[in-house]
Order: C-alpha cells, then sequence, then structure tokens
C-alpha cells in the first residue's frame, strides 16, 4: 500500500512524463512481484475445495 501512495503522489502532472512514465512500470513491476504469490495461494485454496 505504501507503494501505491508513493506511485500516485509521483503522477504529479508538473513533474516530467519520462520520470512519470517510469515510476508507473516501477509501480507495475512491485504490483507483479506482491500480486503473483497472492494469486497462486488463491487458486491453489479455489483448486483444494
Amino acid at each position: 500500500l505504501k507503494n501505491a501512495q508513493h506511485f500516485l503522489l509521483s503522477l504529479d502532472p508538473r513533474r516530467h512524463g519520462k520520470n512519470v512514465r517510469n515510476d508507473f512500470l516501477k509501480f507495475m513491476k512491485y504490483a507483479e512481484i506482491f500480486c503473483l504469490p497472492m494469486a497462486r495461494q488463491q487458486a491453489r485454496e479455489s483448486c483444494e475445495k
């Protein structure tokens, strides 16, 4: 959640567009790292049911 807040703050329109894009790519990488294990866990649980 901290990363998400940082990401939203980094969308300040006064910043250079390239920086915003880099921040977005970084955020997506963090989101993947965070979400993949959770998604796997949920898939495993739903298969066991």
